[in-house]
């Protein structure tokens, strides 16, 4: 989801804020796992006048990639997987002590390794994802956005 919406050239989010209504120059977003949850961030900065508006688009777009069939992101969601399949790779051939510190966060803190992201990645496709994503949002009666205008 994260690669989909903000990792990849024409992501999703950048696709929306920046190229067509060209309110934002940059938009990042990055799982945050603590214990057994995980905070979706997404991060932005664009004018204060713009900002309700910047924030409903985010709803919106969250809206519409969970709940509509109105666009199908399938091949944007092949994409993204092979990049994150290469990047788990990557640190696994490259960052030994990588390994250690994945087995200690695996047992103290119950967070799946890079090997078991990696054995999950292979069996996962585009519907079953967004099955997963719109029963992490059904159960949310309104998205918690934070605004930090820092």
């Amino acid at each position: 989801l994260n690669t989909i919406l903000t990792g990849l050239g024409k992501t999703i989010l950048m696709k929306k804020l920046r190229e067509e209504l060209n309110y934002v120059y940059q938009v990042i977003s990055y799982p945050e796992i603590h214990k057994s949850i995980c905070l979706f961030k997404v991060r932005t900065k664009t004018l204060k006048k713009y900002c309700d508006f910047v924030v409903n688009e985010i709803k919106m777009i969250f809206k519409e990639f969970c709940c509509s069939n109105k666009n199908d992101y399938s091949s944007l969601f092949l994409k993204a997987k092979k990049r994150v399949y290469n990047e788990i790779m990557l640190i696994e051939e490259n960052k030994p002590l990588e390994t250690v510190s994945q087995l200690s966060k695996s047992y103290l803190f119950n967070q799946p390794t890079n090997v078991e992201i990696l054995h999950w990645l292979e069996t996962i496709d585009y519907k079953r994802m967004r099955f997963v994503v719109q029963k992490a949002f059904d159960g949310l009666k309104e998205s918690s956005i934070f605004i930090n205008e820092s």
